[in-house]
Parts: structure tokens; C-alpha cells; sequence
């Protein structure tokens, strides 16, 4: 890319002077939970220390007992970095625990879309600068995890020419189904994500290529080139995955179950 080495050059200063004026060394971690994960999602955070940035940003949370004091641009970053990091259901806990004003209070006060202000009493109400919408979607830059890491269906390669199914493991999400629409008019519909067992329809997208992967030790397996004359896969090498390619209506129906 042009000028690639020049934004090298900046970013590598950026992330100096963040750690310089920010970094607690003695707490392997920032001061808030916002900034830990903008660190863990962005690679802010200093070489060697990611590992002991989660333990310190979880147990932060814990200590705070999930009182969520982040908003839109925080859990952007939070939300998806603790997923990612095996522990999506402290993030689950933070959002709706209901013992501190969050997303669950704000659902029991009858939302049907994302507030401006989580509590009831804020909506409609003058202040300085305005006054706070019932619908304001800047708060929900977090959603895409539902995609991303419940359903697990993340672009590889730019216009899912390569796309992964890598689903994070979350205790509070039982069971999900989402549909994900690709740029190519095709789309992914994961129709089941359980502990153990995957479960989803490609439509419509021979020809691209799909990893598979699970975040608790899976391993990857790729599939390219998908046919109509191809009833069946061989079964795993490693003999932890067993993977079939049947035919359910116009729908190449792909079923992955791994054995942890």
C-alpha cells in the first residue's frame, strides 16, 4: 500500500506514547475497563502482557461486581475482546446482572429499542445539550458480536472470498440463530450454535472457500470449492470433527460437530 512504512511509522508511535502516558505496569493493565479493551482488540497493549491484561481486566470487572460503566464506544471493544478471550460470559453478566442500571434494567422498563440513557428517568428529559433519544443505535457498535463471535461467521479474505465459522463459547447462550447476508447476494445461516455442535445452510456460495474452527482447541478444517456433486466429506484426520455435505432444499446443508 502506499505510504505503508510512513503509518507504520505513526502507529508504532501511537501505541508508545499510549503506553507511556497509560500503562499501569504494576496492575498489567489501564485504568478502565474501556481502554483494556480497545488495548486487547486494537494490540495497543505491551508486548508479552496480553494474558495478563485479560486476568487483570476480569478480575477489575468482578472486583467492580459488573457494574457497567462503559457505553458506545467502550463495549465496542470490551465486549468482542472478552469473547475472544474465553470469557463472554462476564461480558454477558455486565450487560443484563440487573443489579446495576445496564441493558437488562433498561429491557424490564419496557425498551423495545437502545436508549440513549439506560435508565427511564433520562429519556425526555431537558439537559444541557439536548435531550436523550429512545432510539439512539450509536449503542449498539457491540452488536456485531452477535455475528462475529455467537454465530462465529467472520470474512477471511475482503468480500468473504475466504470466511471462518468460529464461534466463542458462552454459557448464558444456550442455543442461536443468525443469518448472515455476504456482499455476493449469497448468505450464511448459522442455524444452530450449541456447546458441542454447529449447525448451519450455505446458500448459494460455491466456489468460496469456509474455515471452521471452534475458539476451545478446535481445530481448523477448510473446505473449497464447494460442488453439487459432492454427496459426503471424508472424516477428520484428527478424528475430533466429523463433517457431511448433504443436500436440504436448494441449501448445501454443512454440519460440524466437534468433540472437545
Amino acid at each position: 500500500l502506499p505510504d505503508k512504512d510512513k503509518y507504520d511509522d505513526l502507529a508504532a508511535k501511537i501505541r508508545e506514547s499510549y503506553n507511556r502516558h497509560y500503562w499501569l505496569a504494576d496492575e498489567h493493565r489501564y485504568s478502565t475497563w474501556g481502554s483494556c479493551g480497545v488495548a486487547l482488540m486494537t494490540g495497543l497493549y505491551p508486548d508479552g502482557e496480553r494474558e495478563a491484561l485479560v486476568e487483570a481486566l476480569v478480575n477489575k470487572i468482578r472486583a467492580d461486581d459488573y457494574a457497567m460503566p462503559t457505553g458506545i464506544y467502550g463495549n465496542k471493544y470490551l465486549i468482542p475482546a472478552l469473547s475472544e478471550a474465553g470469557y463472554g460470559d462476564v461480558a454477558l453478566e455486565f450487560m443484563f446482572n440487573r443489579r446495576h442500571t445496564d441493558f437488562g434494567t433498561m429491557m424490564d422498563d419496557g425498551a423495545t429499542s437502545l436508549w440513549e440513557c439506560l435508565e427511564l428517568k433520562g429519556i425526555g428529559q431537558p439537559r444541557e445539550h439536548g435531550t436523550p433519544s429512545y432510539n439512539h443505535p450509536m449503542h449498539s457498535g457491540f452488536a456485531y458480536f452477535l455475528y462475529a463471535h455467537v454465530a462465529g461467521i467472520r470474512p477471511v479474505k475482503p468480500g468473504f472470498a475466504e470466511f471462518e465459522i468460529r464461534p466463542c463459547v458462552y454459557e448464558g447462550i444456550p442455543s442461536a440463530e443468525v443469518t448472515h447476508e455476504l456482499v455476493t447476494g449469497a448468505h450464511v445461516q448459522v442455524v444452530g450454535v450449541r456447546q458441542h455442535h454447529l449447525a448451519f445452510d450455505l446458500a448459494q456460495i460455491l466456489g468460496i472457500e469456509c474455515a471452521f474452527d471452534r475458539a476451545a482447541g478446535g481445530h481448523v478444517h477448510k473446505c473449497r470449492r464447494l460442488h453439487r456433486s459432492v454427496g459426503r466429506f471424508k472424516r477428520a484426520a484428527a478424528g475430533r470433527t466429523d463433517r457431511f455435505l448433504d443436500f436440504h432444499r436448494k441449501f448445501l446443508v454443512f454440519v460440524c460437530k466437534v468433540v472437545i
